[in-house]
């Protein structure tokens, strides 16, 4: 009986554990993705303006994606670093073309941010019943 308890209670441990890790790595997450999705949302808004604004806002997301990188890395999920490499060479094309005053060329760079972004989202990413997101 007492050995019983003690398994039960040792697999609820390990479960509550288990769920306090993955909320926390949901946190880390979460912390890394929200700067980038406002970064790239601030290169998309900023794509048909001043094209010295379209390079500022790139390099932005290039920072945000380098962090990202470096979490799929560190977790060893080499396609989720993958799509953040590409989008960090994506934000680092954009912001030549735009640099170089190329807008047409920011503009297709600046397209392939998008697919790489969808491309992780297909792979790692599911939608609760309550519509919020986790990783898969």
């Amino acid at each position: 009986m007492k050995t019983r308890f003690f398994l039960g209670a040792l697999a609820l441990l390990f479960v509550l554990t288990a769920v306090g890790f993955a909320d926390q790595a949901a946190d880390e997450y979460d912390k890394l993705m929200k700067p980038a999705i406002a970064a790239n949302m601030k290169l998309t808004m900023s794509m048909n303006g001043d094209l010295a604004t379209v390079a500022t806002n790139a390099a932005d997301v290039k920072t945000t994606f380098a962090a990202i990188d470096q979490y799929w890395t560190m977790k060893g999920v080499s396609d989720a670093a993958m799509f953040a490499k590409n989008i960090e060479q994506d934000a680092a094309d954009v912001q030549s073309a735009a640099g170089a005053g190329n807008a047409d060329a920011a503009k297709a760079a600046q397209m392939k941010i998008g697919m790489n972004c969808g491309g992780c989202h297909m792979t790692h990413r599911v939608r609760n019943a309550d519509n919020t997101f986790s990783i898969k």
